[in-house]
């Protein structure tokens, strides 16, 4: 066996009585080449390219897997018929793709840190462009996708994800980037700055944004929505250095509107459509679940990721799809006889060892919590900011909230200035006089506005739940206070759930708790945090997802206690749904506040702001100048109390600090339509993230 390196490749020539080692070989991703030029190698076949001297030879891209057959062939010194090779310490050696551990340095910011199977993801990708992230859910794939941006430092990265994990991304995003740039997160073309977007940047978009939906006009004439097709074409124009698409099986069926605006469509030149895969550098895509029970269901996404290694679909239905014909009788006309007629079926699986060989070998890495449990902790927190469907709660309710509760209003648009200002005691102070405004209020007060929230908030928690489940979730705990949310998410799935809250009797709950804990169809629990907060064992879930929030810390955390407690083999994984920018928001950060651990899932301490140029900086001032007037006239000010309150403390300010800046940019942005048209406050929009 003659074991030599070319350029990136390891190649092995192998002699008549050496062939027995070809299955070895191919078991741990190396592929034979024939010749440069020749049909029966694969399409962009990488020993055509960098070995165009070599023929008959096998070869792989992989070091580790190079460097352990060349010691292997090196050690063994008895004739090359008698020779055998330890294919198992190859295996271990040449697998990065189960790897939890790495010793490379990648850029981080300060004060965070990669955990040992993270960095070992990147080093995969170090060595693969395209990669597929299969890590089970609650290893921090996100984290991996930014440890790999500062890795490669790509500039232009576009994120396609569902539309309740956008806030999530973006507080990622904030937080991971060792270089500061602009993040945008558009709903339409619009969002977008006019003159195009910078050279380094990072867009967040939900998929539903780039298809065109059907619309009713005022009129009651239908048509179709072009602001979808406008939002594609501005993204498809730019050049990105990496596209991430997260929960990644959303794009595994070839004639979906999605999948041919994301990956578009090579397989016919009539039908052929250019996606936005085709203008990324990389591609980096995440599931949790990326061995599906139909493996054709993968061919999309592994034709995307590996086009030399998963070339062509036909072959790729035979051997892992079980692909066979069947006989059917389809009855033409009308009274005519059934005539027999051959169709494929493909809806099987066959080879899957192999196939999942292949993946990893090509473009996957995929660990279990099993296999890394004692690096994660025992509780995890999530605080994920979402945006309702219709892009706001019922704002006259919160106006109405807020100018009935001045000091309360008050006080919420100084928690975020503090924030903005990043300095800890006055963010400390800031918290406790939200506490304190908050005890004063009077149920009655609160109550309307936390269940028009609530309500409202009801879709997208469903999304979200089915979002967790689809990425392997398993069984999930989602947890609510208004019996309005408690019902309608019953109502959601069906005799998938089972729930316990006020109205439950007492005799039912046990067998309730015991149906969810041992019936493979039960897979969501729902219940009311006080109901259900205590005195019951929920370990099938290591998933908990808080709908509403309690305004009692003890009551979420005996809540949360239901899936992490003795019993619980795994990481407890804990997320909380807030609507971005909302009371909810204000509130969860003081309540959190009050625990150590749960302090660190708000990462507010720890946010950075891009740095503002003088540039910037004297156009924020002109802008927040020219509104003093219009911001004191109440009559003639159409905002709410507390960007109201915010803009008219930074325009009094000599000075602003970056995040400030940031601060009255997000207000601009958010409450652009009841700004007057036309001002200085225009030209802040898209300039400054």
């Amino acid at each position: 066996m003659r074991v030599h390196q070319v350029g990136p490749l390891w190649l092995v020539g192998l002699s008549r009585e050496e062939t027995h080692l070809k299955q070895g070989l191919k078991d741990v991703g190396f592929r034979f080449h024939w010749e440069a030029g020749s049909d029966k190698c694969p399409r962009n076949c990488l020993a055509c390219q960098h070995t165009p001297a070599e023929r008959f030879v096998w070869f792989t891209g992989n070091s580790e897997a190079g460097k352990a057959v060349a010691e292997q062939a090196t050690r063994k010194t008895e004739p090359a018929a008698e020779q055998e090779v330890d294919w198992g310490e190859v295996h271990q050696a040449a697998d990065p793709s189960r790897a939890v551990d790495a010793d490379i340095q990648v850029p981080c910011p300060p004060g965070l840190a990669y955990r040992g199977f993270q960095k070992a993801a990147i080093q995969y990708a170090r060595s693969h462009k395209n990669v597929l992230i299969g890590d089970e859910m609650g290893l921090g794939k996100t984290i991996e996708v930014m440890g790999i941006i500062n890795d490669t430092g790509a500039k232009r990265v576009l994120v396609i994800c569902p539309a309740t994990l956008r806030g999530n991304w973006r507080n990622e995003l904030d937080l991971w980037l060792v270089e500061r740039r602009p993040i945008y997160l558009p709903d339409h073309v619009d969002d977008l700055p006019s003159y195009g977007l910078p050279d380094s940047c990072v867009c967040v978009v939900n998929a539903e944004k780039l298809i065109a939906s059907k619309m009713t006009t005022d009129t009651g004439e239908k048509g179709t929505k072009e602001r979808a097709g406008g939002l594609f074409q501005a993204l498809y124009n730019v050049q990105w250095d990496v596209l991430v698409i997260d929960e990644a099986n959303r794009v595994k069926n070839a004639q979906a509107a999605l999948t041919r605006r994301v990956i578009g469509c090579h397989t016919s030149k009539k039908k052929e459509a250019y996606g936005l895969a085709d203008r990324a550098s990389r591609l980096l895509f995440l599931t949790g679940t990326p061995l599906p029970n139909r493996p054709k269901e993968l061919w999309v996404i592994l034709n995307a990721l590996a086009p030399a290694e998963f070339d062509k679909e036909f072959p790729f239905l035979i051997r892992y799809c079980d692909a066979h014909k069947e006989t059917i009788f389809v009855r033409g006309r009308p009274g005519a006889p059934a005539e027999p007629k051959e169709i494929w079926k493909t809806d099987g699986c066959s080879n899957l060892p192999e196939l999942q060989r292949r993946m990893r070998a090509s473009v996957m890495i995929r660990r279990l919590k099993a296999n890394v449990l004692k690096e994660l902790p025992p509780k995890v927190r999530q605080v994920l900011p979402v945006t309702l469907p219709d892009g706001k709660v019922s704002a006259s309710a919160e106006q109405e909230f807020f100018a009935d509760n001045p000091e309360f209003s008050e006080a919420a648009a100084e928690l975020q200035l503090a924030e903005a200002l990043g300095d800890p005691i006055t963010l400390a102070k800031a918290r406790e006089d939200l506490e304190h405004e908050t005890a004063k209020l009077q149920v009655w007060q609160i109550a309307k506005l936390r269940q028009e929230i609530a309500i409202a908030k009801l879709p997208v928690v469903v999304e979200h739940i089915k979002a967790l489940q689809e990425d392997g979730a398993g069984k999930v705990v989602v947890m609510a206070h208004h019996k309005a949310v408690l019902e309608g998410l019953m109502q959601a799935f069906g005799d998938k759930a089972v729930g316990i809250w006020g109205d439950t009797k007492q005799g039912d709950r046990e067998g309730i708790v015991r149906r969810f804990q041992t019936d493979a169809n039960v897979t969501v629990f729902v219940g009311g945090i006080l109901a259900a907060g205590v005195g019951i064992t929920l370990t099938a879930a290591q998933t908990m997802v808080f709908a509403e929030i309690d305004w009692v810390p003890g009551n979420l955390w005996q809540a949360e206690d239901r899936i992490h407690r003795i019993g619980q083999v795994g990481s407890a994984l804990i997320q909380y749904l807030v609507v971005d920018g909302s009371i909810e928001t204000n509130i969860l950060s003081t309540v959190l506040a009050k625990d150590r651990t749960a302090a660190a899932a708000l990462d507010t301490l720890g946010k950075r702001y891009d740095p503002a140029t003088p540039g910037e900086r004297e156009r924020m001032a002109c802008a927040l100048a020219e509104l003093v007037d219009h911001l004191k006239d109440k009559k003639l000010c159409k905002l709410p109390p507390v960007p109201r309150r915010i803009l008219r403390d930074l325009a009094t300010r000599q000075a602003i600090t970056d995040g400030q800046v940031w601060l009255a940019t997000s207000m601009f942005r958010k409450h652009r339509k009841l700004l007057p048209k036309g001002g200085a406050w225009v030209f802040c929009v898209g300039e400054i993230k």
